[in-house]
């Protein structure tokens, strides 16, 4: 299968299929949005992207990825190596609908994913199987991952994720349906004029009621899309 690399912040140089789904603002903005901790679980980690910035940046300490493709979670792991994370990534092959054979409950302090969001059967059918599979729900939905992250947190452990605006009320369900307390809320606008493209979710295990909503991210301060927004700036800049 042919591959391509890409420089992507912190000097990380990614490794990805040439003919699936590549490295995008989703995931960087969702690694820029976690919180710090000790150890985290990447549910649906793909080319391992989200996990290798995490560790990079010195967000985690360590990071295991999840990922149904065994083509994908081998990718992950070469990727780790030649960024000079072999020792603290680590990937296991399997359906988020299958963490309890590999890990205990509460093993981690911070659940992270990218999540399909497309129910299967919808939308256009992508010719790459791999990219198919990024965006469509063909294995575990939104309820598969939220559950998954509820029983691999520790109790006050955080899942962040990044998703679809137009979808929210389905991600909101599924995380309180599986005891996980919405605590930060982003909207991310492509421009200052048009409606959010994707949304930045932190949910607390076990977490009260009372959430943040924070200010709206612009990617670009104009309509023409020639110049990125302040903050973005400084998040390409890393």
């Amino acid at each position: 299968m042919n591959t391509v690399t890409t420089a992507v912040n912190y000097g990380i140089k990614l490794t990805e299929f040439a003919g699936g789904i590549r490295f995008g603002t989703d995931s960087l903005l969702v690694s820029e949005f976690c919180p710090r901790c000790s150890n985290a679980v990447d549910l649906g980690s793909g080319s391992g992207v989200i996990g290798l910035l995490l560790l990079a940046a010195g967000k985690a300490k360590n990071v295991t990825g999840v990922e149904i493709s065994s083509e994908y979670a081998r990718l992950a792991v070469r990727n780790a190596g030649q960024n000079g994370f072999s020792r603290e990534y680590s990937c296991v092959c399997a359906d988020v609908a299958d963490v309890k054979r590999f890990f205990g409950a509460g093993t981690f302090g911070l659940c992270v994913s990218n999540p399909p969001y497309l129910p299967a059967g919808t939308g256009v059918t992508n010719e790459s199987g791999l990219k198919h599979a990024a965006f469509h729900e063909t294995a575990s939905d939104i309820g598969g991952f939220c559950a998954a992250a509820a029983y691999l947190l520790k109790y006050g452990g955080r899942f962040c994720c990044v998703y679809r605006p137009e979808y929210v009320q389905r991600l909101l369900a599924a995380a309180g349906g599986n005891g996980l307390a919405l605590k930060r809320l982003r909207f991310v606008h492509p421009d200052r004029v048009s409606p959010p493209s994707l949304l930045l979710a932190e949910f607390r295990k076990g977490g009260g009621a009372g959430a943040s909503v924070l200010p709206p991210l612009f990617i670009y301060d104009d309509t023409e899309h020639k110049k990125f927004g302040a903050e973005i700036q400084k998040i390409i800049a890393c």
